[in-house]
């Protein structure tokens, strides 16, 4: 992903609400993709600062299992951020159910804010470097949180925890941690992320297994496909090469080459 620049959140509240920001200005000289978004965990915000239209320059992707590009024309400045939010963070901004961003891309407008609000963004962003413009971004979003509840919290919580040990909880434990029945806690769940436990934790999996393959291509390390499938948690290398093609359309041998990892990530 050449041209980017990642940036993390600087405020307290926002660290566990978004994972990164991603910047890039640059003027491709050939026919090129502006980028090649594969599946994540969260949602993401794409902002195209080069758009005429308000009503097209800021998206809402909330789409787990497709890999897609887009193209662009030689010539033509490429001027973008994109802010990846952890799974179910929408919810401290808008109480819209994910499961809505499962299919399709939405306009910012049907989850938070207005149109006006939005537009005076984007004429803050553009003519600021990117230190500045992340720095705008983070005051709009903090403006722009609620606060949360209980039950949200928790889900916080335990989204994290599986992130971290790679491993569902017991239902059992669930229920003493909940004031809800397991089926409301699960049915929440889902609200939050747009998907159920099972379902994201599989794309933690994978998530890991694409950061290792973006760190084989970057620094040419000679860790085989078999040490990074059952790194990541997969059975072995042929349920490894079965998720990767179903969720990326390549194998892993291919898709090494085709992630998105900048220099300065």
């Amino acid at each position: 992903m050449n041209g980017w620049i990642e940036f993390r959140p600087q405020h307290i509240r926002l660290q566990g609400i978004i994972e990164r920001y991603l910047l890039r200005r640059l003027t491709p000289l050939r026919k090129s993709y502006s980028a090649r978004i594969l599946p994540r965990s969260g949602p993401s915000l794409f902002i195209d600062l080069g758009r005429s239209s308000d009503a097209d320059r800021f998206q809402l992707n909330g789409l787990h299992e497709t890999f897609y590009c887009m193209p662009v024309e030689a010539g033509v400045q490429i001027d973008q951020i994109i802010v990846e939010f952890t799974p179910g963070a929408l919810r401290s901004f808008s109480s819209v159910p994910m499961p809505l961003l499962r299919s399709r891309l939405l306009p910012v407008y049907e989850l938070f804010g207005t149109p006006q609000e939005w537009s005076s963004l984007a004429a803050a962003l553009i003519p600021h470097l990117p230190e500045r413009r992340v720095l705008f971004l983070e005051e709009f979003l903090m403006a722009k949180l609620k606060e949360g509840q209980r039950t949200e919290r928790l889900i916080y919580d335990i989204v994290h925890e599986m992130k971290q040990t790679n491993a569902l909880h017991p239902r059992a434990e669930l229920e003493k941690r909940s004031s809800y029945g397991i089926r409301t806690l699960e049915r929440q769940f889902l609200d939050m992320t747009g998907m159920n436990r099972r379902a994201l934790l599989a794309v933690f999996r994978f998530e890991r297994a694409r950061d290792q393959l973006a760190l084989l291509e970057k620094e040419s390390a000679r860790q085989s496909l078999t040490g990074i499938a059952l790194d990541a948690g997969y059975y072995d290398q042929a349920q490894f090469n079965r998720d990767m093609k179903r969720r990326t359309g390549l194998p892993p041998g291919r898709l090494r080459g085709e992630i998105p990892a900048c220099d300065d990530c």
